[in-house]
């Protein structure tokens, strides 16, 4: 018999990033940032680094996002003053998709974009990671490809008929 030697690479997780993205599908335009983590005060900081840069001027702001339990108006009081932590919520609407509605959510379009583009390759630190998408987001920014991305009641009903009846 023949003995055939099976080797096989051991994977190594030498660490993870989270991504935070803000984005204006009808003016082309994303705000990538690269984490360390994907709490609530990492979220929180986010959002408000947009509110007082990017939408400084904007009397309200809405977002739209996924459910994930860090994505709550509420922390903001638990970072803030509250004073600090009401002037940014009374500047902000949330609108969340559905618990299983990924595919609604632009920012996860964006990743998906993101991945298959740039974060196919292996990364051994975190600048890395952040260098090769702040030059991803510099050369779609550049280039901005406006999307009138809408989903209407009426698609709803048609792709999510069991959440949607019409009677």
């Amino acid at each position: 018999m023949f003995s055939k030697e099976i080797r096989d690479s051991d994977y190594v997780r030498r660490g993870g990033v989270e991504f935070f993205v803000a984005t204006e599908p009808l003016r082309g335009w994303r705000c990538l940032s690269v984490e360390a983590d994907h709490k609530a005060a990492t979220w929180v900081r986010f959002v408000a680094r947009q509110m007082d840069t990017t939408y400084r001027e904007a009397k309200k702001v809405r977002w739209v996002m996924d459910n994930l339990s860090t994505h709550k108006l509420s922390f903001f009081y638990a970072h803030f003053p509250p004073a600090v932590a009401q002037a940014y919520l009374r500047r902000m609407k949330i609108t969340y998709t559905p618990a299983h509605g990924s595919w609604l959510n632009r920012a996860e379009i964006e990743f998906s974009v993101l991945s298959r583009q740039v974060l196919d390759q292996p990364f051994t630190t975190t600048e890395q990671v952040r260098h090769v998408v702040d030059q991803w987001q510099e050369r779609q920014n550049a280039r901005p490809k406006p999307r009138n991305w809408q989903f209407k009641t009426a698609d709803a009903r048609i792709k999510l008929a069991k959440l949607y009846p019409t009677q």
